[in-house]
């Protein structure tokens, strides 16, 4: 990250703001970005230190108190748009994986049916199938198609919820609440040559790691994970490796809970989207 802002924000946005003092500093495994802001028309400026920890940590010191809060706020949408475009080009770049605790096996089977891709798949299925549906129409009610197209979607919304439910492969409870994610980050080329090769074999390395902790009492780590990675080419980096626990219950439950509705059924569909490593 401090790197990403030096190179994206800090040196790509002098036209605008005056940056001095810019340093990237490592220290205890840690990375932090320091560079000092100067107030235009003035002979103020502003020292900030970015954290590059988890939560990302932002210091301000003034040089002089009198400094407008209005500056300040720019300063901050600043940090918040490039971190935030960070993000996203991480994002791109990493493999999720994920895993439902007590599960004693991965689902071998794919969302392969018509129905599962329609509803759990990008949009092309759904837009494709809406324009097949309403030619049909046409064809055989004429005139009244529209109402009839305007019926069946109506239909359709109305229990989305229930047949995506049926192609669910998870059930989150109140007794098994929690899904765990693995994320690894790859750089940009690594990623790359991963997609070329490896993006059909996703399925295949989900079960090689699951099989090898949870569904042997294990917990995910970056060692376990590494031995199935390294038969796909991948040497599993402590630094790129992450795994955390969501719990899609407590979030469900305070979400009906603010809107005053009741608890639903809550399913995880394990599917791999096709457009999902490009």
């Amino acid at each position: 990250l401090p790197e990403y802002l030096r190179r994206h924000y800090l040196l790509q946005h002098e036209k605008y703001r005056a940056f001095r003092n810019i340093r990237v500093v490592t220290e205890n495994g840690g990375n932090s970005l320091t560079y000092r802001v100067l107030v235009p028309e003035t002979s103020q400026y502003v020292e900030v230190t970015l954290d590059a920890g988890i939560p990302i940590g932002v210091e301000m010191k003034l040089s002089d108190p009198s400094i407008p809060k209005s500056f300040l706020d720019q300063l901050y949408e600043d940090l918040f748009l490039i971190v935030q475009l960070f993000e996203e080009e991480v994002r791109k770049t990493t493999l999720y994986l994920a895993f439902m605790p007590g599960e004693r096996i991965v689902p071998k089977r794919e969302k392969t049916g018509l129905l599962a891709r329609i509803l759990t798949d990008s949009m092309l299925p759904l837009y494709i199938a809406l324009m097949a549906l309403t030619f049909v129409f046409f064809w055989i009610f004429g005139g009244l198609a529209p109402l009839i197209f305007v019926g069946v979607s109506f239909v359709l919304a109305l229990f989305s919820g229930r047949l995506i439910a049926r192609s669910g492969d998870w059930k989150i409870t109140i007794d098994r609440p929690e899904m765990q994610l693995l994320q690894y980050h790859f750089s940009p080329e690594e990623f790359e040559e991963f997609r070329k090769k490896h993006a059909m074999k996703i399925p295949e390395i989900r079960k090689g790691i699951y099989e090898a902790t949870l569904a042997a009492d294990k917990p995910i780590d970056c060692e376990t994970a590494g031995k199935v990675f390294s038969g796909y080419g991948i040497d599993c980096e402590p630094e790129d490796f992450s795994v955390k626990k969501v719990n899609l219950f407590e979030i469900v439950e305070k979400a009906s809970n603010s809107f005053g509705l009741p608890m639903p059924e809550i399913v995880v569909a394990n599917t791999i989207i096709p457009n999902a490593a490009a």
